[in-house]
């Protein structure tokens, strides 16, 4: 559904709400929208917004270019969906999500995204290290994140997680699981 920009502006002003907060949420590709429309209304309204909300936002490729920090920024995730499947070691499955996520955002930022700005002029050792930490936090086998240079695709992050039971971890939600042995072709 679109909608226009002067809509909010007249809904505003008839019900008297200049002073109220204002969000707007957007879910699914409705956050493209909600960037748009919060643009517009500020720049042609005058509308000042207090937020905007993403509920389960699509992947647009805003900050995933291919680059160190995209690469890096999936890790949490890769965390998050390790943990769920219980995928990670005993001392990181056993804390809480809410204890591990920080810890996992951390490494990211203040380490991985650093050794992969590196590429080729980082060390052995480093590699070796950073592939350890990967390999912690993503329940995948470090020789596997070796293998892949240290950038661990999201493709390959679904299909080899839980490879060892048979299973692949769903695209859009990764709770969801899908039998390898699954045919799609047949009846």
């Amino acid at each position: 559904m679109l909608i226009s920009n002067t809509w909010p502006n007249t809904f505003v002003t008839r019900n008297n709400r200049w002073r109220s907060p204002k969000y707007l949420i957007g879910e699914s590709y409705g956050g493209t929208r909600v960037m748009g429309l919060s643009l517009a209304l500020q720049n042609q309204q005058w509308m000042y917004l207090n937020g905007v909300i993403m509920v389960s936002p699509a992947d647009y490729k805003v900050l995933r270019t291919g680059g160190p920090v995209s690469n890096a920024l999936n890790l949490p995730y890769f965390t998050a969906a390790a943990w769920y499947h219980k995928a990670l070691s005993k001392e990181l499955q056993n804390k809480d999500l809410l204890d591990i996520l920080p810890e996992s955002e951390a490494y990211a930022i203040n380490t991985l995204i650093p050794a992969l700005s590196k590429g080729g002029f980082i060390s052995d050792v480093e590699k070796n290290e950073v592939a350890n930490k990967i390999a912690y936090y993503s329940g995948l086998p470090e020789k596997e994140i070796l293998d892949l240079n240290l950038v661990v695709p999201t493709q390959y992050f679904w299909k080899n997680l839980l490879n060892d039971k048979g299973y692949t971890t769903g695209r859009l939600d990764s709770r969801y699981l899908v039998s390898r042995q699954f045919n799609y072709g047949t009846k």
